[in-house]
């Protein structure tokens, strides 16, 4: 049983800055933090989220205030983020990168391309200057000092499969998941690929790894494990039939998955288990654990705080 954390959430003011020629700011909206936000990040010690009409909230307290940014130079609807440090980078519709050095309270773009009409779907950095960010089409983009450059392309030519998440492995390995039962494997940080094939001929929206095993899941909810880096597979049981789209590690090997309906999955080893609907049916996009009991998840309805311990009373 989970159980939702809702007394003491509330969202801090913010003024909406003086928008510079040519810039339209996201709008600073008093429910932002409920609206549809799809990604969740750590930078330093602080939480951010992003989502749509260029939303972006950061916490300080883990989770239970937040703060809308308003110098967020953009309304496109932004769909992943990640942090290194104070530097945080959020990715979006019309091939949108952009950049705050401050921990998420300013903000500057560095890639755009509305004509080409292209959502970018995930972003990575190993570290502040070397980063990646994919997207529908087999959108490929890399930078090597912090995103001021980005290098624009396709992650192998001859594919256009969307491309949905991407993680790090071991020592130099990339893994990408993507649509039609493909993925991809870079064994050189990202200079080369090697395109595999998971056993579903649906699209896995995002995958973990957890103790030396690729863990992917998406569509209806389907599950599968990977003890030899995506060479073969293994499906695990799933008790839904529900679309997942976001998850989290909870220790060496344990996680957490959630998606569609309101979806919430604890994977033990190998064996998955409901923990219901806390939400409703709310759509879940994207979930971050704080610890191994208290996660922080986002989507359609926008932040939640969710705490599994069957016994816990809801935080305040």
């Amino acid at each position: 049983m989970l159980l939702v954390c809702a007394g003491g959430f509330a969202l801090a003011a913010s003024d909406q800055p003086e928008p510079a020629k040519g810039v339209q700011y996201s709008e600073v909206m008093p429910l932002a933090h409920k609206s549809l936000l799809l990604d969740i990040a750590l930078a330093g010690n602080s939480l951010v989220v992003v989502g749509e009409r260029g939303h972006v909230l950061t916490s300080e307290d883990g989770g239970k205030t937040w703060k809308q940014s308003a110098r967020v130079p953009t309304r496109t609807t932004l769909t992943a983020v990640y942090g290194v440090g104070r530097n945080i980078w959020a990715v979006g519709h019309d091939t949108t990168i952009i950049h705050s050095a401050d921990g998420g309270h300013s903000w500057e773009v560095q890639f755009a391309d509305p004509a080409r009409e292209v959502p970018l779907l995930d972003v990575y950095f190993s570290d502040a200057d070397t980063g990646y960010a994919i997207g529908a089409y087999g959108t490929y983009l890399t930078t090597t000092d912090g995103g001021k450059n980005w290098n624009d392309g396709l992650l192998l030519e001859e594919d256009d499969y969307h491309l949905n998440a991407i993680i790090p492995l071991s020592a130099n390995g990339l893994f990408i998941v993507a649509e039609a039962g493909t993925a991809y494997r870079s064994d050189d940080d990202g200079q080369t690929w090697q395109r595999l094939h998971v056993p579903y001929a649906g699209s896995m929206f995002g995958a973990l790894y957890l103790s030396n095993r690729i863990i992917t899941f998406g569509l209806r909810g389907h599950v599968f494990s990977s003890e030899d880096l995506g060479e073969s597979w293994q499906e695990l049981s799933s008790p839904v039939l529900s679309s997942l789209f976001g998850g989290a590690i909870l220790g060496a090997n344990s996680a957490i998955l959630v998606g569609a309906n309101g979806t919430v999955l604890q994977l033990t080893g190998s064996q998955l288990q409901s923990k219901g609907q806390p939400l409703g049916g709310e759509d879940l996009a994207s979930v971050l654990a704080l610890t191994t009991q208290r996660l922080v998840v986002v989507g359609e309805g926008g932040i939640h705080l969710l705490n599994l311990a069957a016994k816990n009373s809801p935080e305040n």
